[in-house]
């Protein structure tokens, strides 16, 4: 029994010692069929790794003296293609609206966020942290205004708009698919899905995406060219880095997807995309070795 460790070892005053119990995953299951926990032990609710909270206490557990915390995820590594362990692509928008919510349940004694790899998720990281330290300075309307500041402190009031242009895009075609699941194994008896977005429908649905990250990358590259030398490392670092690594993946996968479509139909354009699908690997290893 841990707590009787704890009673010896410890504090022979239990309810003296800092405990928490995440019902993650399958535990939240087996709190929900009657688990027991202590009264002074925090319970920490969890999201369901994608930035959505799973549940949230009721009335009778808000009055717990142990409280209620949060686990949340940035970044999720399960073994599968449904990990997204790479690059920042939670919206603040959606950490506000989960994280407020969470305030407004009385969840306001322990904040826990998964952040994976630190410098792509270092916007994320920010803006949680300051909603930890003072929910009361934020408002509905603030990710884009935080954005922007943020990008007005770091890199100047010159480039704060454009900067927060392009993360909120950023984000939206992130979330509407992250890069990581770009392609994803369905199971034993199905081969990997990668045909999240119609190259036929609504007009090559697909294209349009690859056409719209084709944007941000040359407005990246135009604010990074007129940065001053001290300030381009770590806009490569948060920026950069974050809309190249997704932009270059959804190519990868897009085009690969048309080759594999247009070799079906004995079209020699399978052999272009393949080539462009082959460019779009090459250019990843090449933005990885730059970041060492």
């Amino acid at each position: 029994d841990q707590r009787t460790i704890l009673k010896k070892w410890v504090n022979k005053d239990i309810t003296k010692v800092p405990q928490v119990l995440i019902p993650y995953t399958e535990v939240l299951g087996l709190y929900n069929k009657g688990l027991k926990v202590p009264d002074d032990v925090i319970i920490c609710w969890s999201d369901d790794n994608f930035g959505n909270i799973r549940q949230l206490p009721n009335k009778t557990e808000q009055q717990r003296s142990g409280g209620s915390g949060i686990y949340y995820h940035f970044q999720w590594l399960n073994g599968t293609t449904t990990a997204y362990p790479w690059l920042y692509t939670t919206p603040l928008a959606l950490t506000w609206s989960e994280m407020k919510k969470a305030y407004d349940y009385n969840v306001r004694d322990l904040w826990i966020v998964n952040v994976g790899d630190i410098k792509p998720a270092e916007i994320g990281i920010e803006y949680f942290m300051q909603m930890a330290w003072d929910i009361s300075d934020f408002k509905e309307n603030d990710p884009a205004a935080f954005l922007k500041d943020w990008a007005s402190r770091d890199f100047g009031e010159e480039y704060a708009s454009r900067i927060a242009g392009i993360m909120a895009k950023h984000y939206e075609l992130g979330y509407a698919r992250r890069p990581e699941n770009m392609v994803m194994y369905k199971g034993r008896t199905k081969k990997y899905t990668y045909d999240w977005f119609s190259i036929t429908n609504y007009n090559d649905e697909a294209q349009k995406r690859v056409d719209e990250y084709d944007k941000l990358i040359k407005e990246t590259d135009a604010i990074y060219d007129s940065l001053p030398v001290e300030k381009k490392d770590s806009f490569f670092q948060m920026v950069a880095y974050n809309v190249k690594g997704a932009a270059l993946h959804n190519k990868k996968v897009i085009y690969a997807q048309k080759s594999h479509a247009y070799g079906q139909q004995n079209k020699a354009s399978a052999a272009v995309y393949a080539a462009m699908a082959q460019q779009a690997e090459n250019d990843i290893h090449e933005l990885l070795i730059t970041t060492t």
